[in-house]
């Protein structure tokens, strides 16, 4: 009869712990599941964007560009007006970068172009490759033919890292 009551003991205790580690099992699991883990990540800013520009003629005796006006939408210029053919116009402008991460400015990409060729070779690069830094470019179109013309020139901007 001792035997058995040896048995019944260390059957009794491991099938407690079973128990046990079960039940620790189940209350880990709901703990787990209730548990949220919440983080923010802060990362910088990029607001480069376009300060001013101007819009002058040529040197031949067109007295100007009076026909071409334009205006800016962030990093985007809007120019219509007429010019005649073989008339040329500079457009000369400002960048900034208002954010907190150095921006590099690429090559402007113009919009619906119509009988007119631009000349983009000494569009700004970047600005002083730094946060808060000021640029200036210019381009220059020449009318293939007289019209009256309408365009949006895009000025991409990406990040700057080295």
């Amino acid at each position: 009869m001792k035997k058995r009551n040896k048995r019944t003991g260390s059957t009794l205790i491991m099938v407690s712990i079973i128990v046990a580690i079960n039940l620790a099992g189940i209350n880990y699991a709901q703990w787990n599941d209730g548990m949220r883990v919440t983080s923010r990540v802060s990362t910088g800013t990029m607001d480069a964007h376009i300060v001013d520009f101007k819009i002058s003629g040529d040197s031949e005796g067109l007295k100007g560009t009076k026909g071409l006006i334009g205006s800016k939408d962030g990093s985007d210029l809007n120019i219509v007006g007429t010019m005649q053919e073989g008339q040329k116009a500079i457009v000369t402008y400002g960048v900034k970068n208002g954010g907190t991460l150095p921006v590099k400015f690429g090559t402007p990409k113009v919009v619906e172009i119509n009988s007119l060729k631009f000349d983009m070779t000494s569009a700004v690069k970047d600005v002083d490759g730094k946060t808060g830094g000021n640029g200036q470019g210019q381009f220059e179109i020449t009318a293939c033919e007289a019209g009256d013309y309408s365009f949006k020139v895009e000025l991409p901007y990406s990040l700057n890292v080295q």
